[in-house]
């Protein structure tokens, strides 16, 4: 293509069509946080989500299992959290 000669449409869209698609390669997918906040000492409550003034342990655990990405456990709370049975798994 010589410097005068005119850009023809359809050269323009092949050109921005391998652009974008090379963009759209090396995009890193954005990851979703979840951040849960423990304010119970107590073991009752397995759903942070329903139930979110009584979030234990354990409903903190159960938020961040259903979620993608990566999660976040605050604690609110002082004292020992006794789990009355098995934790679920990690």
């Amino acid at each position: 293509m010589s410097p005068s000669s005119p850009i023809v449409p359809s050269r323009l869209l092949a050109g921005l069509s391998t652009s974008i698609a090379a963009l759209l390669v090396f995009a890193v997918p954005a990851t979703a946080t979840t951040t849960t906040t423990v304010n119970s000492l107590g073991d009752g409550n397995p759903s942070c989500a329903a139930f979110p003034s009584d979030c234990t342990l354990r409903g903190a655990i159960n938020a961040a299992q259903s979620s993608a990405g990566d999660d976040v456990i605050n604690y609110g709370v002082t004292g020992t959290i006794d789990l009355q049975s098995a934790r679920p798994d990690l």
